[in-house]
């Protein structure tokens, strides 16, 4: 779950002046039309939505802050453009020649950069726009997401909306989660006894593929969990059945919380977070939703799974 959390998505790239320049000439060589413009294409779920849509052979354009992540990820026949949130002016020319896109954003402040891409959008006649939102995002209103979602939708193009639960990589992305079980064997947080339906970001990116490569999932919200609800007790205890080591959690008041988000980032704790965290405690996100295993056709990844793979990130 993203909830405007106000920092990049870890593997999230950045930009240089040469890498700029680079960009641009690679642009000009790959040029060709109907593509698949996916943003945040260096980070979890981008990452893995570029790699499937590649194995599908469909045509992809990948907008990056700078070329050197990306080369990295091994995309060299992958047409490569400056898309930059920051930068307003990366837009129209990365999506010309676009066919469909991909909008995942996480920085904080910039969520209304999506108003001047949707229109720019609706300019050149885009068949598709996959947004990646929350789950249960109604509670959530007014809010960045919900307002991209209702215009995105009120723009008359064809439109998914993706609205993910909480993210099991939350437990080994940098976050103050994770500085919690590296520096004190302990996550702290303020979700009480709440169970969440946490869903692998490896999930996200491949149903994003699907979504982007058929016309199945028009003008739908599609929620998507794992298959398992659990508190932050039991996901602790699977973390440190195959860290072999002790990992515990520990709940916290929101105010505490805070304090530990301030002291990591220098900035307050966004309200749309505290709030996931407040209707954690209520349980409203331990839904299991059917709609990963429909459009994949396979389980979500378990959460027992998710930790084997990342086992390195706590042992």
């Amino acid at each position: 779950m993203t909830k405007g959390l106000g920092i990049r998505q870890r593997g999230a790239d950045s930009e240089s002046a040469p890498d700029k320049e680079r960009l641009e000439s690679v642009t000009e060589e790959k040029q060709m039309p109907g593509k698949i413009l996916v943003t945040g294409a260096t980070g979890n779920i981008g990452t893995v939505l570029v790699n499937h849509l590649v194995e599908r052979g469909k045509p992809v354009k990948v907008g990056v802050r700078g070329i050197s992540k990306a080369e990295e990820m091994g995309w060299e026949d992958i047409e490569m453009i400056h898309f930059d949130y920051e930068k307003p002016e990366t837009f129209e020319p990365a999506l010309k020649g676009v066919e469909r896109i991909f909008i995942l954003i996480t920085v904080g402040g910039l969520h209304d950069r999506i108003i001047p891409i949707v229109n720019i959008a609706k300019q050149l006649d885009l068949r598709h726009v996959v947004y990646l939102s929350d789950m249960r995002i109604d509670l959530f209103r007014p809010n960045p997401r919900s307002i991209n979602e209702d215009y995105i939708r009120n723009s008359g193009i064809p439109f998914t909306f993706l609205r993910p639960n909480w993210f099991m990589q939350t437990f080994s992305d940098p976050n103050p989660f994770m500085d919690g079980i590296r520096n004190k064997g302990a996550v702290y947080a303020p979700v009480g006894n709440g169970k969440a339906s946490f869903i692998d970001t490896r999930d996200i990116g491949a149903v994003a593929a699907e979504v982007l490569s058929t016309d199945k999932h028009l003008n739908r919200c599609c929620t998507l969990t794992g298959n398992q609800a659990l508190d932050f007790h039991e996901a602790t205890r699977i973390l440190s059945e195959i860290s072999d080591r002790t990992i515990r959690y520990v709940p916290i008041s929101d105010r505490e919380f805070e304090a530990i988000w301030n002291k990591t980032y220098q900035t307050p704790v966004s309200a749309n977070y505290l709030k996931a965290c407040q209707l954690t405690r209520q349980d409203v996100f331990s839904e299991i939703s059917p709609e990963v295993s429909d459009i994949l056709g396979r389980d979500p990844i378990t959460f027992r799974q998710y930790a084997l793979d990342y086992a390195e990130f706590w042992s």
